[in-house]
C-alpha cells in the first residue's frame, strides 16, 4: 500500500500519541485506589497498546510496498522487543484536603482530557487519508477511541465528578421553535 506523505506524517504523530497514550494509563492505573476506575483505566491502555499494534502494521505494509521503489537498506536492524516497566506503587490513598497529589479524579479525568485529544488527531487523519485501508483503519481506530471516551465519561458522571446543568425548558423551547421556523429557509422542497 502506497501512502502519502501526509499519511506518514499522522501516522508517526498516531504512533507517538498511543505509545504516550498507554504509558499514561499504565502509571495511571497504579495510582488509582479505586478499582473501578483502574480496571477502566487499564482497558484504555490496552485499546491503545492494540491501536499502536494497528498502525504499526499499516506503517511497516506501507514500508514494504515503498521498498521496491527505494534504493535496497542495508540489514540487521531487527526490531527489538518492548522493555518491561516496573510496577508503580499506589498511591497511599486520597489526600483529605486536596493538595498537590493527583487522585482518582485527577487520573481519570487526564485520560479523558487525552482521549478527547487523540480523537480530533484521529478525525483530521480520518478526513484526509489518501488510501481505503488507510482510511477504514483509522475510522475504526477513532471509534474506538470515542468509545473509550464515552466509557470514561460515564463512570465519571456515575461517581459525581462530571456534573451538568439541566437547560431550562423555556429556553429549549425558545430555540425549537426559532429553528422551526428557519424551514422556510430551506432550498429544497
Amino acid at each position: 500500500m502506497l501512502i502519502s506523505t501526509k499519511d506518514l506524517n499522522y501516522l508517526t504523530d498516531e504512533l507517538s500519541w498511543e505509545l504516550l497514550a498507554m504509558k499514561k494509563c499504565h502509571h495511571y492505573a497504579g495510582e488509582c485506589q479505586d478499582p473501578q476506575i483502574r480496571q477502566l483505566i487499564n482497558q484504555t491502555g490496552q485499546m491503545h497498546q492494540q491501536h499502536y499494534e494497528t498502525l504499526l502494521s499499516q506503517l511497516q505494509s506501507a514500508a514494504g510496498a515503498t521498498a521496491g521503489m527505494n534504493q535496497p537498506q542495508a540489514g540487521g536492524n531487527q526490531p527489538q522487543p518492548p522493555q518491561q516497566t516496573a510496577g508503580t506503587q499506589p498511591s497511599p490513598g486520597l489526600p483529605q484536603v486536596k493538595g498537590p497529589e493527583m487522585n482518582d479524579r485527577d487520573l481519570i479525568n487526564d485520560v479523558l482530557a487525552m482521549e478527547k485529544y487523540l480523537a480530533n488527531g484521529y478525525n483530521t487523519a480520518v478526513n484526509e487519508a489518501s488510501t481505503e485501508p488507510l482510511f477504514q483503519t483509522q475510522l475504526r481506530l477513532l471509534n474506538e477511541v470515542h468509545q473509550a471516551q464515552r466509557n470514561l465519561y460515564n463512570l465519571m458522571h456515575q461517581k459525581g465528578w462530571y456534573k451538568l446543568d439541566t437547560a431550562d425548558a423555556i429556553q429549549v423551547s425558545k430555540k425549537a421553535e426559532q429553528f422551526a421556523n428557519y424551514r422556510t429557509q430551506f432550498p429544497y422542497a
